[in-house]
């Protein structure tokens, strides 16, 4: 949705970690998550700029292992593109 709207939704970054406390501990979570379809174009807005998607101030926030849109998504990609692109730059 953030490259969907050239910047006016911001994903969260967000990490899942294990818990501290032994094997005693569980983890319980109800995740929900929305993508296009696999082809579908990953263009931004017409009236928005790359800079509008992902702001320097929201960059400098990241953490140093999260790896900014502007590293990962180019105009023209489709979603698998961009899904490809993402999993490069993280594993």
């Amino acid at each position: 949705m953030q490259i969907h709207s050239g910047g006016l939704l911001e994903a969260t970054p967000h990490a899942v970690r294990g818990c501290k406390g032994g094997s005693n501990v569980s983890r319980e979570t109800f995740a929900v998550f929305m993508e296009p379809e696999y082809h579908s174009s990953m263009d931004i807005p017409a009236s928005r700029t790359l800079e509008d998607t992902q702001c320097a101030e929201a960059e400098r926030s990241l953490p140093s292992s999260v790896r900014t849109i502007s590293k990962r998504w180019k105009m023209g990609m489709n979603f698998g593109e961009f899904s490809n692109a993402t999993f490069a730059a993280f594993y």
